[in-house]
């Protein structure tokens, strides 16, 4: 059983808007604009009349499907936008569907979903699962929207459901993104002690320092703000979530022969980019990109970058949107 409901979003910068009224996702993208504004204009304020056209396309009238579907005891929160080809944001441990709100906004010409993890955001986990469950939930989404085959875009935790996803469903994947993460991997021996020390290591970071990179730490502390204000939202963290997420070797990963792009963030602590490299290499049929100044949330910290550099390999690979 789902819950429909469909909601027209109107969004003015004189309006008070709580999250919930119009979901995480209007509150967030409604900052993101702003920045985006803002820095185009080189002012400390625009006006919504003085906005760009390509941001009051997407707004003025943005029509977000946002149903609870029913995933046994629990209730998977998601939302829709846009018509196109399939296209599924897989949020990371420090996340939520609304942090996706940079990438929602740029990938026009794909119908572009996203969903909190059972117990982050608006979902339920009733039966304590937590990430045992992952990849069954997004397979209830696939089967809810009646997708056949969609693009997975996954950062840090997301990566683990993905990679686990995709093992089991292959014939369902046209192309997987793995942004920031080694989650779920079954790590060569030639990486696996390094990988080891790294963990040690950065056990006693606070939320900011695991997250993000020392460029928007240091230069941005309105965007450092928000990523920790979107993790308040959820009801559980990388300390508290429980499960196990089954492992894949890269070998099993490449059996499938489903395109993969591995993003690495050249400040990332928890998962550094000679180590995503490394794991990379080990596939046959993918590709390898490092985005600099940018720590664990690439996406997060250097949004253009990184929207440019998938959208470029979708079109590469045959999946770019239908406008």
């Amino acid at each position: 059983m789902r819950r429909r409901g469909v909601r027209r979003l109107w969004f003015h910068w004189s309006a008070a808007v709580s999250p919930f009224d119009n979901g995480l996702f209007g509150f967030v993208l409604k900052t993101a604009l702003e920045r985006n504004a803002r820095s185009a204009a080189k002012k400390s304020f625009v006006p919504y009349h003085e906005l760009p056209p390509y941001a009051l396309s997407r707004i003025e009238q943005l029509e977000v499907i946002m149903p609870l579907l029913k995933v046994g005891q629990s209730q998977i929160y998601y939302e829709v936008h846009g018509e196109g080809p399939d296209l599924i944001f897989v949020h990371g441990a420090g996340g939520n569907h609304a942090s996706w709100y940079h990438q929602i906004v740029a990938f026009e010409g794909y119908r572009c979903i996203t969903f909190d993890a059972r117990g982050f955001g608006n979902s339920t986990d009733a039966e304590g699962l937590g990430r045992t469950a992952f990849p069954g939930d997004l397979k209830a989404i696939f089967e809810a929207l009646e997708i056949r085959k969609a693009i997975l875009v996954a950062q840090s935790m997301g990566g683990g459901t993905c990679l686990s996803f995709t093992c089991r469903h292959p014939e369902t994947v046209r192309a997987l993104v793995l942004a920031d993460t080694l989650v779920g991997v079954r790590l060569p021996d030639s990486i696996a002690g390094f990988m080891a020390d790294v963990q040690k290591r950065t056990r006693d970071l606070s939320q900011a320092e695991r997250v993000l990179g020392a460029t928007t730490l240091a230069s941005n502390p309105a965007a450092t703000m928000l990523y920790l204000q979107l993790a308040s939202f959820n009801k559980v963290n990388v300390h508290t979530l429980t499960g196990e997420q089954k492992l894949h070797s890269p070998q099993d990963l490449q059996a499938t022969g489903v395109p993969v792009l591995y993003v690495a963030g050249e400040e990332d602590s928890l998962f550094p980019a000679n180590a995503i490299a490394a794991v990379q290499q080990e596939v046959a049929n993918s590709t390898y990109a490092l985005i600099t100044k940018a720590g664990h949330s690439a996406y997060f910290e250097r949004p253009d970058e990184f929207n440019r550099i998938v959208k470029d390999w979708l079109k590469q690979n045959g999946c770019g949107p239908t406008h």
